[in-house]
């Protein structure tokens, strides 16, 4: 884990550890504060045992203040999905779906296949979160998860 609190706070493993869950916490898009980034940093993401989420339906708020850092989060109601890039994902595992299902392959040719839909499925996942990171700031909902993200780093104590 990064020393410096603002490079720490943008580290996917920060959250899972920071939050006691027994989920991965995974970060879908930042969520500017209009706080100088190195204090403070705030993003919209998921929480989920195996897949990426097919929605972000939680904001997550670190930042020092005074001589303590602060990490808070809250849900989102409803969590926000992006329809393209949902639509997107739903194409790409359906390609999946269809080699799976497919003709049952042994030996090497088996591996190959196995390797190629682990390969396919975690390219599904990436596409989707840039996907996401890229569109949600510019939905309807987006000012509701600035707002509560603004609220959560707001109600952390001054020092």
């Amino acid at each position: 884990m990064p020393g410096e609190p603002g490079a720490a706070f943008r580290a996917e493993g920060f959250w899972t550890q920071a939050i006691d869950t027994d989920a991965h916490i995974i970060p879908f898009v930042s969520v500017l504060l209009g706080v100088p980034e190195r204090s403070a940093y705030a993003m919209l993401g998921g929480r989920s045992q195996d897949d990426t989420p097919r929605a972000a339906g939680e904001v997550f708020v670190a930042a020092v203040k005074g001589e303590r850092a602060f990490v808070a989060n809250a849900p989102l109601q409803p969590a926000l999905a992006v329809a393209s890039c949902s639509a997107e994902r739903a194409a790409a595992d359906r390609k999946v779906k269809e080699l799976t299902e497919g003709d049952r392959l042994s030996g090497k040719a088996a591996e190959a296949l196995i390797k190629r839909i682990e390969a396919m499925g975690q390219k599904a996942e990436t596409d989707f979160v840039r996907c996401f990171a890229d569109r949600a700031p510019k939905e309807a909902r987006w000012r509701e998860v600035v707002k509560l993200a603004k609220d959560l780093y707001e109600a952390m104590p001054a020092k």
